[in-house]
């Protein structure tokens, strides 16, 4: 690689310290490994140009990087995504099932919410539970 590519042995080292950071397994060639270690050093060099204030270096390697990124593709909007989940909380409240929503019992004061906290540690029996079960 040094003759080759005419680097340095320093640069060498960095480049391996760097394969070695980002992937800390051994393997052979993977398209994953490989563009992962350019990304990062694209980086690198990103943060060096603006540190040094070489501006015009700075922004080609944005372009660059932009280019290996690549634009985000295309995905398919969930159509449920934006439904609203209404969740309910079931207590017994003299031997009948209440549900009360949510955002029902996040706006409640604090003695009702001692109230519903001691409603909901009130024992019941077998037949209430089966009740509760299949409502």
């Amino acid at each position: 690689m040094l003759a080759k590519y005419r680097i340095s042995r320093s640069q060498v080292r960095r480049d391996i310290a760097l394969a070695k950071e980002i992937f800390k397994v051994q393997h052979q060639f993977d398209w994953d490994f490989w563009f992962a270690w350019m990304i990062k050093d694209q980086v690198q060099l990103i943060r060096d140009c603006k540190l040094r204030g070489d501006l015009k270096q700075w922004n080609n390697a944005k372009k660059v990087l932009h280019q290996m990124i690549g634009e985000r593709p295309a995905a398919v909007e969930d159509p449920r995504r934006m439904e609203k989940n209404v969740f309910y909380i079931q207590i017994n409240q003299n031997g009948q099932p209440l549900n009360l929503p949510l955002d029902a019992v996040k706006n409640l004061s604090q003695e009702e919410k001692k109230v519903l906290v001691d409603s909901l540690y009130t024992p019941i029996d077998d037949k209430q539970a089966e009740e509760l079960m299949n409502s």
